[in-house]
């Protein structure tokens, strides 16, 4: 960091750990690195909703955290449990909140298409995701990339689509789920990015900020899906 500071003039970071607040104690070190130092840099990293205290999210904060990933997944417990995540709906509302209340930004990740998913648990993932108080949210399709147990898993009972590895974007369906066709996927999929970021709060938010793009790739977005809801 000294070094991509002093040499390069980088003043905007990103960690890459997967959990960077896995050791509370190795992320309060860093931390205080960071503000011994007095550097004036901007970072962000990835966490578990479980991993977070307000003592910790508040020592990030003074030490130029502005954004923090939070691997959430899924908006329904059903789907929470099936899939060993760990962690309770309680605790991601709990750890959104610490965050937020440490003046960090927050950005929701999401994936639908879970072998265990149906149309109800993914409009409940969406449903929670608005009603977090997020400042960004990212959905993704569930893809079993070749090497983990859910592409074995899909392999072994047949649920595979393709394995051309260009269709591995995590933005189209790859196995089939009993009870959902790839349209619906697909559908909710744009459902999901529509009714998170197509609100109010979030609109007037990017018009402060002056982020036209967004609004523009919300409006085609938009614009899509009524025209495949034909």
């Amino acid at each position: 960091m000294k070094i991509i500071y002093e040499e390069y003039n980088i003043r905007n970071i990103e960690f890459l750990d997967d959990t960077f607040t896995l050791n509370q104690e190795r992320a309060e070190k860093i931390c205080d690195g960071i503000i011994k130092q007095g550097w004036d840099i901007s970072w962000g990293a990835s966490s578990r909703v479980d991993t977070l205290s307000k003592k910790l999210a508040e020592k990030m904060k003074k030490a130029g955290c502005w954004i923090m990933f939070l691997g959430i997944e899924s908006g329904s417990q059903k789907i929470l449990d099936a899939i060993g995540k760990g962690i309770t709906l309680e605790q991601v509302k709990k750890a959104v909140k610490i965050l937020k209340d440490a003046g960090i930004q927050v950005l929701g990740s999401f994936i639908i298409g879970f072998p265990q998913d149906t149309k109800e648990t993914i409009k409940e993932t969406i449903k929670f995701a608005k009603s977090l108080n997020l400042d960004y949210a990212q959905f993704s399709i569930l893809t079993p990339y070749p090497g983990t147990p859910i592409f074995d898993y899909a392999k072994k009972n047949n649920m595979l689509l393709t394995e051309d590895w260009s269709r591995y974007t995590v933005t189209e369906p790859i196995i089939r789920i009993e009870g959902l066709s790839e349209e619906d996927v697909k559908a909710l999929f744009q459902r999901a990015y529509i009714s998170f970021y197509l609100r109010p709060r979030i609109i007037l938010k990017w018009l402060k900020s002056k982020q036209f793009g967004f609004m523009k790739s919300g409006m085609k977005a938009v614009i899509n899906y009524l025209r495949r809801r034909r």
